[in-house]
């Protein structure tokens, strides 16, 4: 009979087995855990000492250049809009010999002054006449026009007189002559500061002056086209029969074929133009005005502080790479600068002759051809 020590296992009962010796040992795992933990650690306690919340490696270096002032480029550019915006409005139109009205538009607005002087002794002969009456907004459309017309030729001569600084290009010479003389950088900067406010200055007012016409001619245009119409209609069966009616008549159909094209067209389109680009002009200015400001406070130093990544592309260390530079730029007056301004002032003294340019002396009632009552006595 067997005894107890030798029986067999019974075979519910499982033999421990060892572990295989391929697989890592448990220790090793958790020190790997615990050194990526001390590097994020580590990690976290310099970003926490860093004041920009970022960790960046920044490179640091200081540049010193020089560079020649932009100075010549803007004044040309500059007059060359004024040339293009504001001669029109203080030349001489280019009409046929044929058309009965002078040439410059200060002129045309004058003797459209005189015509609608005409038109209201028209409008008075009517209302003292044996004619049905005309309502009284007509009376009231001429006057507004008239009132108008007295405010339009006080801002076109203010206008005339402040732009044509513009087109001298007096200024420009005057520039020139005092740059040549100039000792230093922060000389120069000075000088153009003092020519940028300058400009500033006689820019807004020929601004100025430029939004009254364009005012004032916007009122006329809305009044006066309303009133000849209406006019015209009521009158048109009676002209045979009154000979002031012939006239007003004759008022009404000339304004149409002379003045009506340039009082209400060309005129307000050319002061339209010139009020954008004077408005240009003002932004240009102020531009300028800020550079040279910088300028002369630093005697023609420009210093700058660049901070930027050293590389655009999308690397896992691109935005860990800075460099920052110190850049210094000493400005110096360029060899052409003086001779370019001389040109630009060369061309003013042109146009000067076209500004100045004496128009014949002029009286309406001799240019503009006999009224009705003047034929028939």
């Amino acid at each position: 009979m067997p005894t107890p020590t030798s029986m067999p296992a019974p075979a519910s009962v499982a033999t421990p087995v060892s572990a295989p010796a391929h697989l890592p040992a448990p220790q090793k795992t958790l020190g790997l855990f615990t050194g990526l933990a001390t590097l994020v650690l580590f990690i976290g306690i310099l970003q926490a000492l860093n004041p920009l919340g970022h960790l960046a490696w920044v490179s640091t270096t200081s540049v010193n250049k020089t560079a020649v002032f932009h100075i010549w480029q803007p004044v040309h550019l500059l007059f060359r809009d004024y040339e293009n915006a504001i001669l029109p409005l203080i030349t001489p139109f280019e009409f046929n010999d044929s058309v009965p009205i002078p040439r410059k538009p200060s002129s045309i607005i004058a003797a459209f002054d005189e015509e609608a002087h005409a038109m209201a002794c028209g409008l008075s002969a009517w209302e003292g006449s044996s004619l049905p009456g005309f309502d009284e907004h007509l009376t009231r459309r001429l006057n507004t026009c008239r009132v108008e017309l007295e405010s339009l030729r006080d801002s076109v001569l203010t206008f005339a007189l402040s732009a044509n600084v513009f087109v001298r290009g007096r200024s420009a010479h005057i520039l020139a002559v005092s740059l040549d003389e100039a000792e230093s950088p922060g000389h120069v900067a000075e000088k153009m500061k003092n020519f940028w406010n300058l400009t500033e200055e006689r820019n807004g007012k020929v601004d100025l002056s430029a939004r009254r016409i364009q005012r004032s001619l916007g009122i006329i245009k809305a009044e006066l086209e309303p009133f000849l119409d209406e006019v015209e209609e009521l009158l048109t069966p009676h002209a045979g029969h009154h000979i002031w009616a012939a006239d007003l008549l004759d008022s009404i159909m000339f304004t149409r074929n002379y003045f009506s094209l340039h009082i209400l067209h060309t005129i307000p389109y050319l002061v339209d133009r010139a009020v954008g680009t004077l408005s240009t002009a003002d932004t240009s200015i102020s531009e300028q005005l800020e550079f040279w400001d910088i300028m002369e406070s630093t005697a023609g130093v420009k210093d700058e502080e660049i901070c930027r990544f050293t590389t655009d592309e999308p690397r896992w260390y691109s935005s860990w790479k800075v460099q920052y530079e110190h850049v210094k730029t000493h400005y110096i007056l360029g060899n052409e600068t003086v001779t370019e301004l001389y040109r630009v002032a060369d061309r003013g003294f042109e146009l000067k002759k076209l500004v100045t340019e004496e128009e014949p002396k002029w009286k309406f009632k001799n240019i503009r051809p006999k009224r009705p009552s003047e034929r028939w006595t």
